[in-house]
């Protein structure tokens, strides 16, 4: 999957992600378990991950993002 195929997918998760109880803190971690569930199956590189990490703002290590 493309790097611009995975953003549009995310921010579809992210429109689509229940508001009533959550908070950015939450959606970031879901949009970040997403992110490594799709590269742990091979879907994206490493590279796509980095990118998508930057682009989401995911940036600390309980995100799972570079720190």
């Amino acid at each position: 999957m493309t790097y611009e195929e995975m953003v549009l997918y995310l921010v579809g998760i992210a429109e689509t992600y229940p508001p009533n109880d959550s908070n950015g803190e939450e959606l970031l971690d879901y949009i970040a378990a997403e992110i490594n569930a799709v590269e742990a199956r091979g879907v994206i590189t490493t590279e796509v991950r980095d990118r998508l990490y930057r682009h989401f703002g995911i940036t600390t290590p309980g995100h799972g993002g570079p720190g």
